[in-house]
């Protein structure tokens, strides 16, 4: 299609020297060249805008996927804790419900200790959990309760 506008340009002597050059190279005038450079040049924009678009639906389309899933698993998580807890305290009222009088432990230095071996087996790297779970001694070195 023959071109109908015409855009007089001005350049350095650098840009122009290249543009020579590479237009003998491949033996095309260099308006023609000119054109070619732009033509790429605007496909190339018009592609990273595409991509841009597509980048933001697909980030919709996890936000919106995934997002209600996320905050399912947090509120799972939450009543895990919160079973955890009532069975700790479940725990120790049946055992104080059991356990003759003679072999019963103060309460709260039951909760003290379980309270710092809880924070110290959640700060386990995975190494050292399997250390952990390798050793009882191992396990009581590491929460410094031997």
């Amino acid at each position: 299609m023959p071109a109908k506008n015409y855009v007089p340009i001005k350049m350095n002597d650098e840009m122009f020297n290249t543009i020579n050059t590479l237009a003998s190279k491949k033996h095309i005038s260099n308006s023609a060249l000119i054109r070619r450079l732009i033509s790429m040049g605007l496909e190339k924009e018009l592609a990273k805008e595409s991509i841009d678009f597509v980048r933001e639906q697909i980030h919709e389309e996890i936000k919106a996927t995934c997002f209600p899933q996320f905050d399912r698993l947090a509120k799972l998580e939450a009543k895990i804790g919160y079973q955890s807890v009532a069975n700790f305290y479940l725990l120790a009222y049946i055992m104080d419900s059991i356990l003759p009088a003679s072999t019963k432990v103060n309460f709260e230095d039951i909760k003290r200790n379980s309270k710092a071996m809880a924070i110290a087996y959640l700060k386990l790297s995975e190494t050292e959990f399997a250390d952990f779970m390798r050793s009882e001694d191992i396990a009581l070195d590491k929460l410094d309760l031997k």
